[in-house]
């Protein structure tokens, strides 16, 4: 499993990649704090929260279904969240079954990846330039 974090703010139908720790979405500019990417970005001050999305990625497997309409994953479905077949987000459900029943899927076999999404609360630190877990 990896993680990564994600300023909530730029979480919508086009999220940058999630960066190891929330201080890596810091900018620091002309004696001002930032935090956010080239595609947005908002001002933050000493001792102010915010939003983080801490994702979990697992390993991925493989979705094989029959002509039969009978399926198996190899190896087994992570303990997650989320399963989607890779890079198609419409397909996005909380089980593979689910994904199965909710989706019209031909006979094949699918690149399946699973992920879990939390919500997390940091405060920044201007003193140190870096966000401390929790509100403050």
């Amino acid at each position: 499993m990896t993680e990564g974090y994600i300023p909530s703010f730029l979480a919508d139908e086009i999220t940058p990649p999630p960066r190891p720790t929330p201080d890596d979405w810091i900018i620091a500019k002309d004696g001002r704090f930032y935090i956010g990417d080239d595609d947005g970005s908002a001002a933050i001050t000493n001792g102010e929260a915010a939003e983080f999305m801490r994702l979990e990625t697992f390993p991925d497997s493989k979705l094989t279904i029959e002509d039969d309409k009978t399926w198996k994953v190899d190896p087994p479905a992570p303990k997650s969240d989320q399963v989607m077949i890779a890079y198609d987000s419409d397909t996005m459900d909380d089980s593979v079954e689910s994904l199965v029943q909710n989706n019209e899927l031909d006979p094949g076999t699918y690149h399946l990846h699973f992920y879990t999404w939390h919500d997390e609360v940091w405060s920044f630190d201007a003193a140190a330039g870096k966000f401390l877990r929790g509100a403050a």
